[in-house]
């Protein structure tokens, strides 16, 4: 389930965006902002102290909070990429229509 929201989501939308769109360059660079998103919101949402609780034996101390930014990279790369490819799709789709 979890990589249908990180993978498939994104390249519906990009592939409906490009597909309607003619500026394919826009819906590239509009991918940027859903990256930028979860890192804010992964960075805004860690603590600011070490909380055993919280369960997470992999986090560290980076910026100033708790959290893991390499696991954020990779589900951001890895979204990115989906997107890149449902922009591929869209753009293909549209030379077909």
């Amino acid at each position: 389930m979890l990589w249908l929201v990180v993978l498939g989501i994104p390249f519906a939308i990009a592939a409906a965006a490009s597909s309607l769109s003619r500026r394919w360059r826009l819906v590239i660079a509009a991918g940027l902002v859903p990256v930028a998103a979860l890192f804010a919101w992964a960075y805004l949402g860690a603590p600011h102290q070490y909380d055993p609780a919280e369960g997470c034996s992999d986090c560290g101390e980076y910026l100033g909070r708790w959290w893991e930014p390499d696991l954020v990279a990779f589900f951001a790369i890895c979204g990115y990429t989906a997107w890149l490819a449902g922009v591929g799709a869209g753009r293909l789709l549209r030379l077909v229509r």
